[in-house]
């Protein structure tokens, strides 16, 4: 993961919400949807969380029992030391050294020096699992909607046939009257308001409507309603119903086409999480003494019906000594077990990621892995 440029942070930092420490003296502080810059520490047992990206000037000092929290759903960037403390973040750039914490990114984290006795958890993808439950919800629920519109439109396309036998219900290919209902197409008049959003859309559909579609009914039928003057209530209450009947099929097609929007979203965000590229551990300086690096990955649930639903494996590389060296101690993807070595003996500038379901180190003077 690159770093932000000076100008970039410089900006970030102006629109920032600004704070010099954050201590439990303060209490829990949540940033909302700001940005923030503490300019300081974070005390021991002090915690921040919110929705943007925080960065932290000085360090993170925290004690066993009483650790310190970041929470937040951007990106975490900390150019002080960090101990005891948990930080959960979009991507995670730690610029010093890293002691006795937990550290959980959504996607990938740069550590900027030495990290000892902690934890790095890779790929949560938060955003993607939450985005995706709360789509899910929506699509399951308009399914079922849909569903009952398309038996209310059908319900009323016959009843119209069987209400108005004598009446001339034609127009073009918006109004279709077979032996059977009353099909009634928008798709022609979709073409003609392409690009407006849905409420212009259904604006302008009543103006149509009102102004054209009534104008037309009228005329095809002036000789029905003139041979009989109680026709005339007859056919304004035709003409009533079958406004309400073409506002139900606008609002199926409406809902029918969020539908098949959600499913669109959801497959370009199940493209995206199951991918795993951006999952990357950057190590500037050393890993040593307990070390664990968790790396989580996502896969089609095959059996889903709706293809949607995610299937997790967790990947884990554990720091130990080895007879001639440091080694790393790996689970991979498939639950097989390994032993990943340096030609140096030490894990130092380097990458460490998965690479077809296994550990892979790149240094970072070489290609060696």
């Amino acid at each position: 993961m690159s770093t932000p440029d000076s100008s970039h942070r410089d900006a970030a930092e102006d629109e920032a919400h600004a704070l010099e420490e954050v201590s439990p003296a303060r209490g829990d502080i949540d940033l909302g949807d700001r940005n923030g810059v503490v300019s300081g520490d974070i005390l021991e047992g002090g915690v921040i969380r919110g929705n943007g990206d925080l960065l932290i000037q000085g360090s993170v000092n925290g004690a066993d029992g009483n650790l310190c929290g970041i929470d937040v759903e951007g990106r975490v960037t900390v150019q002080g030391a960090v101990a005891f403390a948990r930080i959960d973040g979009r991507e995670i750039d730690l610029r010093s050294d890293v002691t006795d914490s937990r550290i959980r990114s959504d996607l990938g984290a740069t550590l900027g020096a030495d990290i000892t006795r902690s934890t790095v958890s890779l790929g949560n993808r938060r955003k993607e699992l939450l985005t995706l439950r709360d789509y899910a919800r929506e699509l399951s629920q308009l399914l079922k909607q849909v569903e009952e519109l398309r038996v209310r439109v059908a319900s009323g396309a016959r009843r119209f046939v069987r209400a108005y036998p004598e009446v001339n219900l034609k127009m073009g290919d918006v109004f279709v009257r077979t032996p059977r209902e009353l099909v009634v197409d928008l798709s022609p008049f979709y073409k003609a308001v392409k690009g407006n959003s849905p409420e212009k859309i259904d604006r302008a559909l009543e103006e149509f409507y009102l102004k054209v579609a009534v104008g037309v009914l009228t005329r095809n039928n002036r000789e029905y309603i003139r041979r009989n003057p109680n026709r005339h209530k007859v056919f304004l209450k035709l003409i009533e119903e079958l406004r309400k009947h073409v506002v139900t099929v606008r609002f199926c097609d409406r809902q029918a086409a969020r539908v098949g929007e959600l499913e669109i979203l959801m497959s370009m965000i199940v493209d995206e999480t199951t991918k795993g590229e951006s999952t990357v551990l950057m190590v500037e300086g050393v890993l040593s003494g307990e070390i664990a690096v968790q790396v989580l990955h996502f896969q089609l649930d095959q059996e889903c019906r709706d293809g949607f639903e995610l299937d997790r494996s967790t990947a884990e590389a554990r720091w130990a000594e080895g007879e001639s060296g440091e080694i790393l101690k790996t689970v991979d993807l498939d639950g097989k077990t390994g032993v990943l070595t340096h030609s140096d003996g030490v894990f130092q500038r380097g990458s460490l990621f998965l690479s077809n379901g296994r550990f892979t180190w790149k240094s970072r003077e070489s290609n060696s892995t």
